[in-house]
């Protein structure tokens, strides 16, 4: 991204010659066919026009919160993430500042679920949850050191919402006050 615009444009996506080379395993795959394996992986469920699916999850300070309750004053977006997702780590910042200029309007949360990566590269020392306390402790030490201050809902250890959600842990829905799903990033 050399604009830095949060975005890959055609002409930057055409200049990562190397992205194969680091990724060995995958070295006769062209970017192309790469890319569309990603999107058509994107597109399950929930898809804009589908009812989102409920919850009841539990917020950082022990709270349940609800989307039917948040839905009857505001539509609601919602980013998936993990501490260990190096995009969500990337790009929660324009959540925190979409909170900023659209808080009014909108209500933002972070479905906080599975970790991304856990016990690879930078997050060695970090390992996967197996109990709800452990997740909980996890999400709020992510919401510290990446100074996540929209709420943080945190998914029980089943990850039941989270997989109702995509299971991907940095996509984006916005539900509209009717309970659809208006739009989905990716």
């Amino acid at each position: 991204d050399r604009d830095d615009d949060g975005a890959l444009s055609l002409n930057e996506l055409r200049t990562v010659g190397g992205f194969a080379r680091d990724h060995s395993r995958r070295s006769n795959e062209s970017l192309a066919k790469r890319l569309k394996r990603f999107a058509d992986f994107a597109t399950r469920k929930p898809a804009p026009g589908d009812v989102a699916p409920p919850f009841d999850l539990r917020d950082l300070n022990g709270n349940v919160v609800s989307l039917a309750e948040l839905l009857e004053t505001k539509p609601v977006l919602i980013e998936t993430g993990s501490y260990t997702c190096p995009v969500f780590r990337g790009r929660h910042e324009s959540i925190e500042q979409l909170a900023e200029e659209f808080g009014d309007r909108v209500h933002l949360v972070v479905l906080y679920g599975r970790e991304a990566h856990p016990g690879s590269g930078r997050f060695g020392e970090i390992e996967q949850p197996t109990r709800n306390e452990d997740r909980f402790k996890l999400a709020a030490y992510a919401a510290r050191e990446l100074s996540i201050n929209v709420p943080v809902l945190v998914d029980d250890i089943d990850d039941a919402v989270f997989h109702a959600y995509g299971a991907l842990p940095n996509c984006g829905y916005l539900i509209g006050q009717d309970g659809r799903v208006f739009y989905k990033m990716p």
